[in-house]
């Protein structure tokens, strides 16, 4: 810990029967009562509170500079990090609707296939009782063929 004054400090407008006193910041031990009295004619009212809020928020620290530096530092590395992370998710996202999009084209590739394969089936399956049918009419004439040169009628 540095060598300085033991918090909590506070402004003598934090005490309403100080508050028309001359002293704008009362620096209090309590082990010795008021060590320290800073007025007027050295800064504003608005100073002493901003003065003694800076030293309130500093306490336990051993050097409050080092310490803020520290944690600006660490800041400026989550902020780079978070950064980075949102580069990363926008990529991400933009890969993932690529893909989305392409699924979409390969399903309705796949249903035009679909559609295509049952009409080449039932072509095919209509090309085939066709055969049938030419084949048995070639039976047919053949058979024609046969009893009329035996002689015998059909």
């Amino acid at each position: 810990m540095s060598e300085h004054t033991p918090e909590p400090w506070k402004t003598c407008a934090d005490d309403e029967e100080d508050f028309d006193s001359e002293y704008y910041i009362e620096v209090r031990s309590k082990y010795s009562g008021n060590l320290c009295q800073l007025g007027s004619s050295t800064f504003s009212r608005d100073d002493a509170r901003r003065i003694v809020t800076c030293v309130n928020a500093c306490a336990g620290m051993y050097d409050p500079a080092a310490e803020i530096a520290a944690l600006r530092s660490q800041l400026a590395e989550r902020d780079s990090a978070i950064d980075s992370l949102r580069d990363t998710i926008v990529k991400q996202t933009q890969a993932y609707d690529a893909l989305r999009a392409q699924v979409e084209e390969y399903e309705k590739a796949l249903r035009e296939i679909s559609i295509w394969s049952q009409d080449l089936q039932d072509r095919t399956v209509n090309a085939g009782v066709d055969m049938v049918l030419l084949e048995w009419r070639g039976c047919i004439a053949i058979a024609s063929t046969a009893l009329a040169t035996t002689g015998k009628e059909v």
